[in-house]
C-alpha cells in the first residue's frame, strides 16, 4: 500500500505555502515540504507552485527544474492569470487548479498526479473517439485550468451546458477528473500550444 504523499509547495509568500499546508493536512493528512530553490527536489513526490506570485522570469527555472527532476508539478492560479496557467502547461505541469479549490479536490487531483507520474504514450494505432467541435473547445478550456463559469463565459454557454459538454468528453476519452483530461489533452498532441486546425484534424481521424 503507497504511503502518503511528499508535497513541496512553491511559492514567495509564507501565507500560501502555511496555508495550503495545513489545508491538506488537516484535512487529508498529506505532508507538505516547502521546497528548497537552491537544491534538488528530489525529497518530494510532487509539487504544488504558486503561478500568480511567481513572474514569467521566474516560473519558466522553476517549471523546467522541477519537471526536468522528475516531479509532477500542479499549478495553483487565479482567474486573472490564465496566460500563466496556459504556459505552466505549456512547460510541463500535470494539472492547473484554481485558487478556491477545496482541500479534498486538490488532494484527489495530486493523487491522481501522482499515479501517473510516467503516463503510458498512446499507441499510434489507438482509435479516438470523435470529439464535436464544441466538445473538443470546452476539454481545451477545461485542459487549460478554466473554471466551469470561466469556459461558460468564453464559449457562451450556460454553466449547466458545459457541464454536459464536459460529462459527454469525459466519457467519450474516458477519464473522470480534470486531472486526467488534462493529460489526455497533453498525451494526444491537444495542449495549449497545438494548431486549432490541426487538433481538428487530430481528433477526427
Amino acid at each position: 500500500m503507497p504511503g502518503p504523499l511528499r508535497v513541496g509547495v512553491v511559492s514567495p509568500h509564507p501565507l500560501v505555502t502555511t496555508g495550503v499546508a495545513r489545508m491538506l493536512v488537516r484535512g487529508n493528512a498529506v505532508p507538505v515540504l516547502d521546497v528548497d530553490p537552491d537544491r534538488p527536489a528530489d525529497d518530494v513526490d510532487l509539487a504544488v507552485v504558486d503561478l500568480a506570485s511567481l513572474t514569467d522570469e521566474d516560473l519558466r527555472p522553476w517549471l523546467r527544474r522541477l519537471v526536468v527532476d522528475g516531479v509532477p508539478v500542479v499549478g495553483l492560479t487565479g482567474r486573472s492569470h490564465q496566460a500563466l496557467a496556459r504556459g505552466a502547461l505549456v512547460l510541463g505541469a500535470r494539472a492547473v487548479v484554481p485558487e478556491h479549490v477545496r482541500a479534498a479536490e486538490l488532494a484527489g487531483v495530486l493523487r491522481d498526479v501522482s499515479r501517473r507520474v510516467h503516463p503510458r504514450p498512446p499507441a499510434v494505432s489507438e482509435r479516438l473517439t470523435p470529439l464535436t467541435g464544441r466538445e473538443l473547445g470546452v476539454l481545451r478550456r477545461v485542459a487549460a485550468g478554466e473554471t466551469n463559469d470561466m469556459i461558460a463565459e468564453a464559449e457562451h454557454l450556460s454553466v449547466n451546458s458545459v457541464k454536459t459538454y464536459i460529462r459527454i468528453a469525459y466519457r467519450k476519452i474516458r477519464v473522470a477528473r480534470r486531472s486526467e483530461a488534462v493529460v489526455w489533452a497533453i498525451e494526444h498532441g491537444q495542449g495549449v500550444d497545438a494548431p486549432p486546425d490541426r487538433r481538428a484534424e487530430d481528433l477526427s481521424r
